[in-house]
C-alpha cells in the first residue's frame, strides 16, 4: 500500500516540478533576453551621442525606419545626421519608465526619453521629453534596432509625475 501511494505521489508531483522548473527557466531566458535588448539600446544611444558611425552601423538594421512628429527617416538619414552634426558635450539622453517585451527574435521597448543640454545663448540647462517605442530584431546572435517612433511627452499627458 505504501509503495502504491509512493508511486502515485511521484507520478502526480513530478510533472508539476518539471513544469515549475520549465516556467522558471523560460522566465529566466525572457529576463536575460530583455537585459540583452536593454544593453543594445544603451549602446545604440551612446553610439549616437558619440557619433560612432561604425557602432551605429552594427546596432541599427539596414531597413531601419523612424518617425518623430511629421518626420520620417531611415538608416541613411540617421547616419547622415550623425556625420553632419557635431558632438554636443552638454547633451545627455537618458531613459525612464522603460519596459521590454520579448517574443522570440523580436523585442519591443517602450519608455520615456529625457534629453538635457545647455543652451548656447545663456548656458542654462534645458530638458525635453519624448515617449518612444523601439522595435529590435535578433540577427546573427545580436539585437539590432529596426524601428523607432518618438512622440512629444507633454506635461498634461504624464501620469504620476
Amino acid at each position: 500500500m505504501k509503495f502504491i501511494f509512493l508511486i502515485v505521489l511521484v507520478t502526480t508531483t513530478a510533472p508539476m516540478i518539471v513544469l515549475s522548473q520549465t516556467q522558471r527557466s523560460q522566465a529566466s531566458a525572457q529576463d536575460a533576453a530583455a537585459e540583452e535588448v536593454l544593453k543594445a539600446d544603451r549602446e545604440q544611444r551612446d553610439a549616437f551621442l558619440q557619433r560612432d558611425i561604425a557602432k551605429t552601423e552594427r546596432l541599427v538594421a539596414e531597413e531601419f525606419i523612424f518617425t518623430a512628429g511629421r518626420e520620417i527617416g531611415d538608416k541613411t538619414t540617421l547616419i547622415g545626421f550623425m556625420k553632419s552634426a557635431p558632438i554636443d558635450p552638454t547633451l545627455t539622453l537618458t531613459a525612464e519608465d522603460t519596459r521590454v517585451k520579448v517574443n522570440g527574435d523580436t523585442a519591443i521597448v517602450i519608455g520615456r526619453r529625457v534629453e538635457r543640454r545647455r543652451r548656447e545663448d545663456n548656458n542654462r540647462e534645458g530638458a525635453a521629453y519624448a515617449r518612444y517605442v523601439r522595435t529590435y530584431v535578433k540577427r546573427q546572435g545580436r539585437w539590432q534596432l529596426l524601428a523607432e517612433h518618438l512622440g512629444a511627452d507633454r506635461p498634461e499627458d504624464r501620469l504620476g509625475d
